[in-house]
């Protein structure tokens, strides 16, 4: 009985620190993707919401600053690089961002 208890324990722990642990993992396999093919928008956007969703929000902004150099009318890219200006409570850029998103010639209202 103790073990099962022990057993139930560890995967409620596990689970627990899934979503801190994967995305961390996640960030150096796609940083290194992108080290072999730099020009990827999508990869530098992915890299970007990797790094939001683990707080590293000045390196979110570099990744997606660099998906939307490489390329401008990548509305995702816009619509994150938004999200992390108003996380950061800079409004002025994140609605700058947004507009940009929107201006972007694959933004689509369609769900």
């Amino acid at each position: 009985m103790v073990m099962e208890l022990l057993a139930v324990l560890v995967i409620i722990v596990f689970a627990a620190a899934l979503p801190h642990i994967v995305p961390r993992i996640m960030i150096q396999g796609v940083g290194y993707a992108l080290s072999n093919r730099p020009n990827d928008h999508e990869g530098w956007t992915y890299l970007g919401e990797l790094f939001i969703k683990t707080g590293q929000y000045d390196r979110a902004i570099y990744a997606l600053n660099k998906a939307v150099l490489l390329r401008p009318d990548y509305s995702e890219a816009w619509l994150k690089l938004g999200d992390v200006y108003t996380i950061l409570g800079n409004s002025e850029r994140a609605m700058e961002a947004y507009g940009l998103a929107i201006d972007s010639e694959d933004f689509s209202t369609d769900s």
